[in-house]
């Protein structure tokens, strides 16, 4: 296993070194990070159901075409 991370330019010399230096440790030795990690996967929100539900919303963003159609469908009750 090999963990990669993208570190930004900006970033302080002192904390590129600490996450080039975690990334190198975890990449040799993956079981260290439930040592990092303090939530259990059951406490992590199911954002697939959560995205399932707000498609489901009648209140949810509409694409064009469904606006398009909404708006043809009223001025043809006029």
């Amino acid at each position: 296993m090999r963990l990669e991370i993208i570190i930004p330019d900006s970033t302080r010399p002192d904390l590129k070194a600490k996450l080039t230096g975690l990334t190198k440790r975890l990449s040799a030795h993956p079981e260290l990070v439930e040592e990092l990690v303090n939530d259990k996967s059951e406490a992590i929100p199911d954002y697939l159901g959560i995205m399932d539900q707000a498609l489901q919303s009648p209140n949810r963003f509409k694409s064009g075409e469904e606006v398009d159609r909404y708006i043809a469908e009223l001025r043809a009750y006029r």
